[in-house]
């Protein structure tokens, strides 16, 4: 007889009615993040479409970069001195027998007079 007076539990529908609103908000702001910048991802193409036509084609690189030569050469002299001048440039083609640069032949000149005049 204590069980009929006891009142009946009713399902507590506010108790679920806050769980689904939670459950559907939290679908739409995961919806919202995974989509919140497109654009970042996915970049926009920029392309005109032509019609194919004849003419000249030119084609323009712009780079920079380390050039590497295919031969390194270490150059050997007969005689020793100052350079008085410089016959070529850096990037000249140069050919072999061509002379390169000009020695200050002051000094020579001055030993070869003293030399004949030891001689005389």
């Amino acid at each position: 007889m204590s069980e009929s007076l006891r009142p009946r539990r009713r399902p507590n529908r506010l108790g679920w009615g806050i769980g689904i609103l939670l459950v559907i908000s939290g679908l739409v702001a995961g919806f919202f993040w995974f989509n919140r910048n497109p654009s970042s991802t996915n970049p926009r193409l920029n392309y005109a479409l032509t019609r194919p036509q004849r003419g000249p084609i030119s084609a323009v690189v712009n780079a920079s970069g380390t050039i590497q030569p295919q031969q390194v050469l270490d150059l050997t002299f007969t005689s020793s001195g100052l350079i008085s001048e410089v016959l070529v440039k850096i990037g000249d083609t140069v050919s072999a027998g061509q002379p390169l640069a000009r020695l200050d032949t002051r000094d020579l000149e001055l030993r070869v007079e003293q030399s004949a005049a030891q001689l005389a």
